[in-house]
Order: structure tokens, then C-alpha cells, then sequence
């Protein structure tokens, strides 16, 4: 039975999968949460029946191999108080030299979740709804997509960003 957290993890990865043209050359950076490792393999990886051993028995289960081209990375932060004391850096699935492959692609030299963190960071500070401590809320679920889908617009289509090299005004 799967808890409610792996489920979501478990959608979250099935969606990017129908969503990605090629799910076979892949790097994915994740924190350290275990349902990660655990379903990574099975959503992205080939699926093969190993060969029986003997006419006895139940034929084995299935399995699952990891494309050279495909990687799995985990960002774990241990924390004391509200400070990262030390960040392991765990290779879960694959190999590492694609994920320095990679990662000389983004222009990152180590493994980091940094660009995503830095989204929902902006997306919590565009909505109030979204702050930890406010006295705004979305008292239904439709409301609150609604407003996570107008801020995603007005940051994406309306405000003018720093990170453009050239300007379009």
C-alpha cells in the first residue's frame, strides 16, 4: 500500500515520463526522500523478465535496467535548526560520469536542486495564498491551482526578467 506522499511522488514522475520525448536520456536531481530511488527504476527504466533457472517454481519477477544514458541523483541536507549543516550527495540509479556530463551542460560543477527551489521560492513569495505564515488561503483546492496557474503566468508572460540578455522593449 502506498502512503500519500508516495503516490503523489508516484504521479509526479509517471507525468514527467509521458511528457518527456526521450525518457530513456534522463538526469533527475531529487532530495532524499526514499519513494524517489524506489519508483525512479520502475517509471523510467526498461523493464526485462529475467530467464528461469530450472523448469520449478514461480518464474521470476520482473526487473528493471538503467539506460547508461539515464541518472538518478539525490540532494540530502542535513539541517541543525534552520542552517544546512552538510549536503550528501547520493547517486541512486545510473552512472556518474553522465551526470558530469550533464551537469557540464547546465554549468553547475556539483549536483544541486537549486533551480527549483529558487521557483517554488518565487512562486510562495508571488502568492500569498502560498506563504507559510499569512492570513490569505484558498478554502478550495480549485482555488488554490487557479491562483498557483496565475502565478506561474504573470511570472513567466508578464513581468520583465533581469536573466534576458537582451531587452524587448
Amino acid at each position: 500500500m502506498l502512503l500519500k506522499g508516495q503516490v503523489l511522488i508516484q504521479r509526479l514522475l509517471e507525468d514527467a515520463a509521458r511528457r518527456l520525448a526521450n525518457r530513456h536520456r534522463l538526469a533527475l536531481f531529487t532530495d532524499g526522500e526514499a519513494s524517489y530511488a524506489s519508483l525512479f527504476p520502475e517509471i523510467f527504466g526498461q523493464a526485462y523478465r529475467p530467464s528461469r533457472q530450472g523448469n520449478r517454481g514461480r518464474s521470476p519477477e520482473v526487473c528493471y535496467r538503467i539506460p547508461r544514458t539515464l541518472a538518478h541523483v539525490q540532494i540530502v541536507k542535513h539541517r541543525e535548526g534552520q542552517r544546512v549543516v552538510v549536503v550528501d550527495i547520493r547517486y541512486a540509479h545510473g552512472s556518474q560520469r553522465y551526470v558530469q556530463q550533464v551537469l557540464d551542460q547546465l554549468g553547475y560543477s556539483t549536483p544541486n536542486t537549486s533551480a527549483i527551489e529558487r521557483r517554488n521560492g518565487t512562486a510562495r513569495r508571488m502568492s500569498a495564498h502560498q506563504v507559510r505564515r499569512s492570513l490569505a488561503f484558498a478554502r478550495r483546492a480549485d482555488t488554490k491551482v487557479a491562483l498557483g496557474w496565475w502565478g506561474l503566468t504573470v511570472y513567466n508572460w508578464y513581468r520583465l526578467h533581469r536573466a534576458l540578455r537582451l531587452s524587448l522593449a
